[in-house]
């Protein structure tokens, strides 16, 4: 079942390629990541037009695919690592599914919006990608020091294995012991991929799902989307990560309580407890690769 197609781990004066395919950041944040990705050792190669002038995305959508085409291609940089989430990556899927896999697998990384491009490269391409944090968080400095350290053992191969503990959420979880693919990431950005030929796939797939600033009545309304697509009984199981900013008007957090209620509606094995997402840990969470999965544990070949 492990993904035969890898990535190479970075090394002293690596080459890492910024991009920024759906919203941009502050600039201090931006040249405060680069400073800190170049203190660990790397070279970093931003776009001279990283950011212009639309109304929403950090670029028009072709200056945005060109950033994102030119970076998968470089024949010079190992790594691709995105600036920021926000909203556009999937306007570039289109565009990239014209293309042919690269020779070169890159080492991909980033999250929330940019889950468009991690199940793209996962599915469509078979390559392994890292859900981590952006360089925009990175530039802020607020991780926790053993995630940075985690993070900096993954991408030089120092890590080959990331372990998590899980809370089974439904009684099918309790029991359960397999393992499959780990896809996933944003829910809200993951609905967007349904009914076109870039959606989640859900044979022999561990399903990750986390999200931020949503409130638990439209997370209702997505995972009802999903369950009447007849999607999530087919998954082999379901883990969460954090669920986060989606407190109600009146300050109460209702999100327990639809987790709670859902999951117990589904047959496949539902898990939390992964501090993945948009919260304040963000641990590193390997896609498209091997994981084995219980109800203690989940463990993830890094590629």
């Amino acid at each position: 079942m492990k993904n035969k197609k890898t990535w190479v781990p970075l090394k002293k004066n690596s080459m890492i390629d910024i991009i920024a395919p759906a919203s941009r950041c502050p600039l201090d944040e931006l040249n405060a990541g680069i400073k800190e990705l170049e203190s660990w050792g790397y070279r970093v190669r931003v776009p001279n037009k990283i950011f212009g002038d639309h109304w929403t995305h950090s670029h028009e959508n072709e200056e945005r695919f060109l950033q994102l085409k030119n970076a998968l291609y470089a024949q010079d940089s190992s790594a691709v690592w995105c600036v920021r989430g926000g909203y556009g990556s999937l306007k570039l899927l289109p565009q990239l599914a014209k293309l042919k896999p690269p020779s070169q697998v890159k080492l991909f990384l980033g999250l929330s919006d940019i889950t468009s491009l991690h199940l793209f490269l996962n599915q469509k391409w078979k390559w392994p990608t890292l859900h981590s944090p952006i360089v925009s968080r990175i530039g802020r400095g607020d991780l926790p020091v053993s995630t940075i350290i985690e993070l900096q053992n993954i991408i030089c191969g120092k890590q080959s294995e990331v372990l998590f503990k899980v809370k089974p959420l439904n009684d099918a979880a309790k029991n359960f012991k397999g393992e499959g693919i780990i896809v996933g990431g944003n829910f809200t950005t993951l609905q967007t991929t349904l009914g076109t030929p870039f959606q989640w796939q859900p044979k022999n797939s561990i399903l990750f799902l986390e999200d931020v600033g949503e409130r638990a009545y439209r997370l209702d309304r997505i995972w009802e989307h999903f369950k009447q697509a007849g999607l999530l009984n087919k998954a082999k199981a379901i883990v969460l990560g954090d669920f986060t900013d989606g407190h109600e008007k009146n300050g109460v957090d209702l999100i327990p309580k639809f987790i709670k209620e859902r999951v117990q509606e589904i047959s496949v094995p539902v898990y939390g407890g992964l501090p993945v997402g948009h919260g304040p840990i963000q641990r590193v969470l390997p896609l498209g690769v091997s994981v084995q999965l219980n109800s203690k544990k989940l463990i993830i070949h890094v590629k």
